[in-house]
């Protein structure tokens, strides 16, 4: 009887180390997994930092208190870092829209945007805005009937008022 064959032993690993695949594929994939890590953390953390803040609409709504503004009711409406909105319903039946940027806006093309919104006709077709700083303010009759001796609104003349208070200019807006 002779002696069954040795199975083959396993095979060894030389001292030259990993295979080139190898010290090809696994650098790339930790760059890329670092890479991407760093990215994501870099959005959740510093996403503001890169992106900037505007200021609160209710410094503004504060600011125009000498323009004869009082709201009766305020309402934050959006809080997206670059831009912030509020809603104000004043005493003398103006609602009003703060809108508050990291840049200047442009009236023009937020005018076409409330005409765009009016198709459906929950803005009303006329108006005014003012721009002052990074800011613009929409400034439209509000809902409450003047019939019964109340006040009739004047969004112009108010516009007017808040643009000189806070050193803005002020534009009509009719679709």
């Amino acid at each position: 009887m002779s002696d069954p064959t040795p199975p083959n032993p396993p095979a060894t690993r030389s001292a030259a180390g990993p295979s080139p695949w190898l010290r090809l594929v696994l650098p790339t994939v930790g760059v890329s997994v670092i890479g991407a890590a760093a990215l994501f953390a870099g959005h959740l953390i510093g996403a503001g930092a890169f992106e900037g803040d505007a200021r609160d609409p209710l410094e503004v709504v504060r600011e125009m208190a000498p323009a004869g503004v009082t709201c009766t009711q305020v309402v934050r409406v959006d809080e997206a870092g670059g831009e912030r909105a509020a809603v104000c319903l004043t005493t003398g039946n103006e609602v009003l829209t703060i809108g508050t940027f990291t840049e200047r806006p442009d009236p023009d093309a937020w005018a076409t945007e409330l005409c765009a919104a009016s198709v459906d006709g929950v803005v009303p077709v006329q108006g005014a805005l003012v721009v002052f700083d990074n800011a613009l303010v929409t400034v439209v009759a509000g809902p409450l009937s003047s019939e019964g001796g109340a006040r009739v609104p004047d969004p112009e003349a108010l516009a007017d008022a808040v643009a000189t208070s806070l050193d803005g200019e002020w534009q009509r807006y009719q679709c």
